[in-house]
């Protein structure tokens, strides 16, 4: 495991800011990729969800079968859909709403997979072709990012989207409890990276990759010092570095 360097003083690299102040600090623009690493029970969903009131067009892909966090997406206006909406001869790029829980109708193991491969691969493609159009693009979130391009197969539709769907304003974020566990572009191909504690030496070294302006020994020596539910948040672009805690559930 990366040892902790006596020699960096992180008050020098790294702003302290409570979660509100925080939220209000922070840019997010409607071109730029967010992605959230942390264990279960950390904070991950609840932050993502937390900073979605930022962008007026969200689709949330709903993986898991049952999740209170879908529930309070419904709650608080999120439309349900099982499928994405197809095009037809009148409406080319239909829209269904701002707010979209795209979650697939789950029955059994066997037919599952395969339904939800099907629901979730023709949403990238159609949200992806329907961005051309101005006024069109939307942010993807993915919460379980590992099961979508592992037991789902869809890795080449979703890199696709996070390394090109920045010029047609179609951000993804991207949500997973291991670094290790998905490909090095979810942490070196975005804007923004929150990073909850860990010790695993190689999630660590995985993090360690971010690439941009953000100074390797800086992201060890501040994950190594996060405290339950403290978070790391850094832009890959800026370099700029903080620490605030997730936010509670509400």
């Amino acid at each position: 495991m990366p040892r902790r360097s006596s020699d960096i003083d992180l008050t020098d690299y790294v702003d302290y800011f409570t979660w509100p102040v925080f939220l209000d600090w922070w840019d997010w623009r409607p071109d730029q990729s967010v992605s959230v690493v942390g264990a279960i029970g950390s904070g991950k969903s609840t932050l993502i969800t937390s900073i979605l009131p930022k962008q007026q067009s969200v689709v949330f892909f709903g993986t898991k079968p049952v999740d209170p966090i879908y529930t309070r997406l419904i709650a608080q206006g999120y439309r349900h859909l099982t499928v994405w909406p197809k095009a037809t001869i009148l409406e080319k790029h239909p829209n269904p709403g701002p707010r979209v829980l795209l979650w697939p109708e789950l029955r059994n193991l066997k037919e599952d997979v395969a339904r939800q491969k099907k629901v979730f691969g023709d949403a990238l493609e159609r949200i992806f072709t329907d961005a051309r159009e101005p006024g069109h693009g939307r942010v993807i979130v993915v919460d379980e990012t590992r099961y979508l391009i592992q037991s789902l197969g869809l890795g080449k539709s979703f890199l696709t989207v996070l390394l090109q769907g920045r010029a047609l304003k179609v951000p993804v974020v991207s949500g997973a409890q291991r670094a290790a566990w998905v490909p090095r572009e979810v942490w070196s191909e975005v804007t923004h990276v929150f990073i909850f504690g860990t010790r695993d030496r190689r999630d660590l070294m995985s993090l360690r990759e971010l690439g941009g302006k953000v100074d390797p020994e800086i992201v060890t020596e501040a994950v190594l010092s996060l405290k339950e539910h403290e978070v790391l948040y850094l832009n890959r672009v800026s370099g700029r570095a903080a620490i605030t805690k997730s936010p509670k559930v509400v």
